[in-house]
């Protein structure tokens, strides 16, 4: 049980690259500043998937993401997070290299 475990926590943690480059993808068709969407990634931690912006762009992205009283808001990481199966399908691609490998 304990490999499988790890087999499940390595596809996570693998996935996170496509998922990053998916939100990426969204925020730039949402028109986000480039340091906001390179500053944008995926991250697996505790068990759980998030969506962050990190570093100075931090201020920007949320102004993206949520509006202020100019700039209406795009919700990408919030509809993203509601949006299990894209999450999923690259979780379980990456879930079903890892399982052939074992076998």
């Amino acid at each position: 049980m304990e490999k499988f475990l790890k087999v499940l926590d390595k596809a996570a943690i693998a996935s996170t690259d496509h998922m990053t480059k998916q939100v990426r993808n969204r925020a730039e068709d949402a028109g986000w500043d480039k340091e906001v969407v390179q500053s944008t990634a995926v991250v697996y931690d505790g068990g759980k998937f998030s969506a962050k912006i990190e570093g100075p762009a931090s201020d920007k992205g949320f102004v993206h993401e949520f509006g202020d009283q100019t700039s209406p808001p795009t919700a990408i990481l919030r509809q993203y997070g509601n949006d299990p199966q894209a999450a999923s399908d690259a979780f379980l691609s990456y879930l079903e290299s890892e399982v052939k490998g074992m076998l």
